[in-house]
């Protein structure tokens, strides 16, 4: 291929904005410009500009025969002036951010470490000491350089009234490789009308007050209607029954009571838990992509998300709430109706409009729970909802009793809001656009690196922050710890409430508590070293005020956690086959292993200030009361809790090494 030279490239960029080049301009094709240009590039042919009548630069546009072998290095850089074009060209990209190419990098990409799961947290945790196990072992100085990055980090038998029902239906599939939809045969066998309602009173104690998934009555409506009518087109609507074998699992996941380890039945590692019979019927149900979405889509998405979380599949529920999100958006669910949006004109259902809002926020909540767990950017920014929270001021009593109260559904909302700023602030997965002090986080921190004072103050910030919700938080939402041990105004609503809010907290204190940690293993390693150079080490620093303050709060807060646990197991309100009640247990978990292993470092190697030395009992106390009830959870078939119970254990050998279990001390 033959290329002008470096003063024609010069010329031919200068006759751009005038002229394309001559094969572009036979095929009509848009010019991207560079010589040669992108299209002749690809083409493989030569790039002619050829110039306007009277131009000088019309010799030297033109591509020189008989070039040089040097000419190489300059059809290199042509070529990846191709693939980026100037950005002196105006309308080729919006002048946002300047993406830089990576080909060229001398360095290593850097890895992605937005994450602050406890699931990844307690793994990277492992990693992290293993490696000090193996400098203690060697008796070697430690190495602060390390990269380990902050990554993160059925029921009893009812009787049934009546009998199953059977609905047989022509499953519509999508064939990919034609575009057609095929009809599948498909029988499905539904539960007794009576179990339904049961299965919808399930529903509404555990999850209904949390967000908005259906309207209550007009549920029942259609349930009745169907096993009245089971051959009517409106009950064999496809679309209808992936929504219904979705609140079925649900429902089911949910009526598992709780059972003692001796009463109940291990389940294999490759059971599912109850319900998962429907949840697979409602996905081979599922229109994946559907061109026209309504708002029977976007709910069913969001009930598969919750029962994706059940089966321990978080990227799934990710997936779903991000569908569904998406979906919303593509009804103009975010905008208030006076916006003129098209499909969200006035109407004077005030039911529909209440309900198509509240729907809106429980995808908004899903999403954020979804991105903030997984630390993922979210699906939709403040700034572009022009709707309202949900009211039922303009609702009279009938209408109103279609939705719960919707200060539940708020304050959990508001928690879930905090948590997102915190989370995609301090882990820095959002970007500087959404958090515009994200510089200060831990996106590319180790879990050796020790805190600036800027990361402490932003960690105090968000805690600030945590406890003004907790002090606007409604009366009738509060919950008081009692001298007595016992917690007042403690039900499945408040008690879900502050499980979350103290989730929130320990996981932006993580890295305080990790900088204990830390600084006990720095003492630990001294104490190694002198006994086997039987020479005295200098001390270490004093341990900063802040951060013994922080891991003092984390503390207190995963106790307050345990306690929580243990009143709604004892009033059975917890749901012990649910994922979210195992987070929280594994949450609390991981606070008291890391507390328990710095107050063991004191009794063994003297006290260092940063906890109590006579709270290892209490700790030890609570964290046997939280592996308890995930033993529980595990009985009655929780996944999540199988999982988690596993990196807990091998947290707790690991600290306990580091402790000098190891060596018998």
């Amino acid at each position: 291929m033959e290329v002008s030279s470096g003063s024609g490239s010069d010329r031919a960029t200068l006759t751009r904005g005038l002229k394309a080049c001559a094969r572009c301009r036979t095929k009509r094709i848009k010019c991207l410009g560079g010589t040669p240009c992108r299209n002749c590039l690809l083409s493989q042919t030569n790039c002619i500009f050829p110039a306007r009548k009277g131009s000088r630069a019309g010799v030297e546009a033109r591509p020189l025969v008989g070039q040089s072998d040097s000419s190489t290095s300059r059809q290199s850089n042509s070529y990846e002036n191709a693939l980026a074009p100037p950005a002196q060209y105006p309308g080729y990209r919006r002048p946002e951010k300047q993406f830089g190419s990576r080909r060229q990098a001398s360095v290593q990409p850097r890895t992605y470490r937005g994450n602050p799961s406890c699931h990844t947290f307690v793994e990277q945790l492992i990693e992290w000491t293993n490696i000090q196990l193996s400098h203690l072992q060697d008796l070697s100085v430690i190495n602060f350089g390390l990269g380990t990055p902050w990554k993160t980090v059925s029921p009893t038998t009812i009787g049934s009234e009546s009998l199953d029902l059977e609905i047989s239906i022509d499953c519509e599939t999508h064939a990919a490789a034609t575009g057609s939809r095929l009809k599948k045969p498909m029988k499905l066998r539904l539960p007794p009308y009576n179990y339904s309602i049961r299965l919808i009173e399930t529903l509404e104690r555990f999850i209904g007050q949390e967000q908005h998934y259906f309207l209550r009555y007009s549920l029942r409506n259609k349930v009745l209607s169907m096993h009245q009518s089971p051959e009517a087109p409106e009950s064999k609507a496809q679309g209808w029954l992936c929504r219904w074998l979705s609140l079925i699992a649900l429902g089911e996941l949910y009526s598992r009571r709780q059972m003692s380890q001796a009463d109940s039945v291990p389940l294999e590692s490759t059971d599912d838990p109850p319900g998962a019979m429907y949840y697979f019927q409602a996905v081979s149900l599922l229109q994946e992509l559907a061109e026209s979405p309504d708002i029977e889509y976007v709910e069913t998405l969001c009930l598969l998300a919750l029962y994706a979380y059940s089966l321990n599949k978080v990227n799934t529920a990710y997936m779903y709430a991000g569908v569904a999100m998406r979906a919303g958006l593509a009804l103009g669910l975010h905008r208030d109706v006076k916006d003129g949006i098209v499909d969200r004109r006035r109407t004077s259902n005030k039911v529909r409009c209440e309900h198509e809002k509240r729907v809106f926020w429980s995808v908004y909540y899903l999403d954020l729970m979804t991105t903030s767990a997984t630390g993922r950017p979210w699906g939709i920014l403040d700034g572009e909802i022009t709707i309202d929270l949900p009211s039922s001021l303009t609702l009279n009593s009938n209408e109103a009793s279609e939705f719960f109260d919707e200060t539940v559904a708020n304050a959990y909302l508001a928690v879930m809001r905090l948590r997102s700023q915190a989370y995609s602030a301090l882990y820095g997965y959002a970007g500087k656009d959404c958090t515009p002090f994200s510089d200060v986080s831990f996106f590319d921190h180790g879990l050796d690196s020790p805190l600036s004072q800027a990361h402490l103050d932003k960690i105090h910030e968000f805690y600030l922050g945590f406890k003004s919700w907790e002090e606007t938080n409604p009366p009738a939402l509060k919950i008081q710890y009692c001298d007595d041990g016992t917690i007042s105004n403690l039900n499945r609503i408040t008690g879900m409430l502050y499980l979350s809010f103290y989730q929130c907290i320990l996981v932006i204190l993580r890295p305080a508590v990790v900088q204990g940690h830390n600084y006990c293993f720095e003492h630990v390693n001294q104490v190694y070293g002198n006994f086997a150079t039987s020479e005295c080490q200098t001390g270490l620093e004093a341990l900063p005020q802040s951060i013994k303050h922080l891991c003092e709060t984390s503390f207190d807060l995963a106790i307050k956690m345990v306690r929580i646990l243990r009143s709604m197991w004892d009033l059975s309100v917890l749901a012990p086959c649910a994922y979210f009640e195992a987070s929280f247990a594994f949450t609390a978990a991981i606070a008291l292993c890391m507390s328990k292993h710095i107050c063991t470092s004191n009794e063994t190697y003297g006290s260092l200030g940063v906890l109590d030395t006579q709270s290892a009992s209490v700790c030890q106390e609570a964290l046997t009361a939280t592996t308890v009830i995930m033993d529980h959870q595990i009985s009655s078939g929780n996944v999540a809790a199988a999982d988690y119970r596993k990196l807990l254990n091998q947290l707790e050998t690991n600290l306990s090494n580091l402790n000098g279990g190891h060596w018998g001390l």
